[in-house]
């Protein structure tokens, strides 16, 4: 996977990546010099979290054939002031006619999704100029 983007001139945040055939627009709020037509990164973050939380619990009730309706997820985020750990909340609705069983089971799965696994684990980036 790859994406891609660039910011010129002095002209505000306002800007698009590409991932592949895809674009997504990216700013920063009025306060930091941003224009705020677009959400910032972080926040950017928490929907990759909320669509992979929403895919991944849907995906294995259906694989099981379970009654689920509808899937609702709902996340916040606050860094913690000078480490910038991130502490993130989400809330999970599950609509349909599911026993407790099923409902823990896909509790579970929730935890399972691929980005909340690489959310929950260090990772490595490597910075270079090119």
């Amino acid at each position: 996977m790859e994406a891609k983007g660039s910011l010129k001139g002095n002209a505000g945040y306002f800007m698009k990546v590409n991932i592949g055939a895809h674009e997504l627009a990216f700013d920063e709020p009025i306060e930091v010099q941003g224009t705020d037509l677009a959400p910032k990164p972080t926040e950017t973050l928490l929907a990759a979290l909320v669509a992979c939380t929403n895919m991944t619990v849907q995906m294995y009730a259906r694989l099981k054939d379970w009654p689920l309706d509808e899937v609702e997820v709902s996340i916040s985020g606050e860094q913690e002031a000078g480490t910038g750990k991130l502490l993130l909340t989400r809330n999970i609705k599950l609509t349909g006619k599911l026993d407790e069983a099923q409902r823990e089971r896909l509790l579970a799965i929730a935890n399972r999704c691929p980005v909340h696994k690489i959310l929950n684990q260090q990772n490595d980036i490597v910075t270079q100029l090119v």
